[in-house]
């Protein structure tokens, strides 16, 4: 078995083999993916996505990721919401789940920056 990445009309873009998984080596729980922005300690964190201080939950405005899909072992889609996790309260981020239409599943994220941590 292995794990596969795949990116909309590119197919498989990139797989990872099961050994390398300690508890994974049949089926998954649950999916994580993230994202991160970083700074030298001491220097405020960059803007993420569109630098928008709070989302304005509108496509034009905000970055986003669309279409996320989930496949069970059938290669059927599971629809899910996703729970966001933020370690830093300058960025934030929203689950719209499946919005129909041509964003499907539907995740927007930004912010200001200015953390200072270590």
């Amino acid at each position: 078995m292995r794990w596969n990445l795949e990116f909309g009309d590119h197919g498989v873009v990139g797989w990872w083999p099961d050994a390398i998984f300690n508890d994974l080596a049949g089926m998954a729980d649950y999916v994580d993916w993230g994202g991160q922005v970083f700074t030298p300690t001491n220097i405020p964190s960059p803007p993420m996505g569109s630098g928008n201080a709070k989302l304005y939950d509108d496509t034009s405005k905000d970055a986003c990721c669309e279409q996320i899909t989930i496949l069970d072992e059938n290669s059927r889609e599971q629809h899910i919401k996703t729970k966001a996790m933020l370690d830093v309260i300058q960025y934030d981020v929203i689950d719209e789940g499946n919005v129909g239409g041509p964003y499907q599943h539907l995740v927007l994220y930004g912010g200001a920056g200015g953390h200072i941590g270590n």
